[in-house]
């Protein structure tokens, strides 16, 4: 038989029921992605490999049935479909997480096992699809590994970290939006990857590092959008400025802080760290115990029309607000402040207004 590829079934989509050709080996990535009205698939025994979103998106495919050919299985594969699947005993690799959250997985495979609707290597060293449906979840001791887009969509609201875990995977997090914001890493963690917990929301907006990570992907979180603030170990504060990026460096603190109102202080309150995008909207009110607001500290905050200052004994530069982002229409300040406030700001001086 000669072997074919699928690229994309020639009807456009526009089926129920698909019939691949027998003698096809791969269905290629993305083959019948988004193809939502399809409710079932033939798959010939000839195939050998199902590449990344092949049947991602078809909402209206229920369940398959995989034939004991099956080699490979990509990522994403079946994301968006499937209620239940068995992973035939020929699968050898698993790319990432080819499933939904809510799929119902066996697996026949020696390579895979499913442990309470979460899927392992058979060595229980890496999680592959969490599709367990509990609001707290303990990851078991022995696991090193969290695979790429692994709890993607996941609904618990907290996650236990094993002291064994070293490595996140990108994605592995992504898009948890009821995820705790109280997670503990572990100290054996040591990288964090692209995008592992993008669109997450932490304490707030504060991301709590354990002291031995190595790698932290620039893009691991979403800086400041979710993530405003990372507080590190006593002592660390120069490790993780040298693998975080340059623009965040002065929100990475060692020291405790208050949270008050959308801002992050120093115990004492006098000086602001970082603010939270979340929690503030139109007007902002710098305290009158405030003598200093870190730069970069409002970076993000698209959302502030006035900033109202009650001192104007503060320390502070241009850089405390993003400048592509700050339109502001009023600055605030206390009578006789109008003068320091336009040398900080001279692109604002007439919206600065004394009261």
């Amino acid at each position: 038989m000669t072997s074919t590829i699928i690229e994309r079934p020639p009807t456009g989509g526009k089926f129920t029921r698909y019939k691949i050709t027998n003698g096809t080996r791969v269905i290629c990535n993305d083959a019948f992605r988004q193809c939502e009205r399809l409710e079932e698939i033939t798959i010939p025994s000839s195939v050998n490999f199902i590449g990344s979103d092949a049947f991602g998106g078809c909402s209206s495919l229920n369940s398959i049935t995989l034939p004991n050919s099956i080699v490979y299985i990509g990522n994403g594969a079946f994301v968006g479909a499937l209620s239940n699947i068995v992973i035939p005993a020929s699968v050898e690799i698993i790319e990432g997480n080819p499933f939904d959250n809510k799929t119902k997985i066996v697996s026949k495979s020696k390579k895979y096992i499913v442990i309470d609707d979460v899927l392992y290597t058979s060595d229980k060293k890496r999680i592959v699809s969490y599709c367990n449906q509990s609001r707290v979840f303990q990851i078991p001791e022995g696991v090193t590994i969290i695979g790429k887009d692994a709890f993607i969509g996941c609904e618990s609201e907290n996650i236990v970290f094993p002291s064994t875990l070293k490595i996140i995977e990108s994605g592995a997090f992504s898009d948890c939006s009821e995820l705790s914001s109280n997670l503990v890493f572990p100290e054996s963690l040591e990288e964090i990857q692209e995008a592992a917990f993008d669109w997450c929301s932490f304490n707030n907006g504060c991301v709590t590092l354990p002291s031995n990570i190595k790698i932290i992907d620039p893009k691991a979180f979403s800086l400041g959008w979710y993530v405003n603030l990372i507080q590190v170990p006593q002592g660390r504060l120069d490790h993780y400025k040298k693998i975080l990026p340059d623009w965040f460096s002065n929100q990475i603190i060692d020291v405790d802080y208050i949270y008050e109102s959308g801002l992050f202080y120093n115990i004492d309150k006098t000086e602001i760290f970082a603010a939270t995008d979340v929690d503030i909207e139109g007007e902002i009110i710098i305290p009158s115990h405030v003598k200093k607001i870190r730069d970069g500290a409002f970076n993000g905050h698209y959302n502030l029309n006035s900033i109202r200052f009650q001192n104007t004994d503060v320390s502070l530069s241009s850089n405390a607000f993003e400048k592509e982002s700050f339109k502001i229409e009023r600055i605030i300040v206390p009578k006789g402040g109008k003068e320091k406030f336009s040398l900080i700001f001279p692109s604002l001086t007439e919206n600065i207004v004394e009261e």
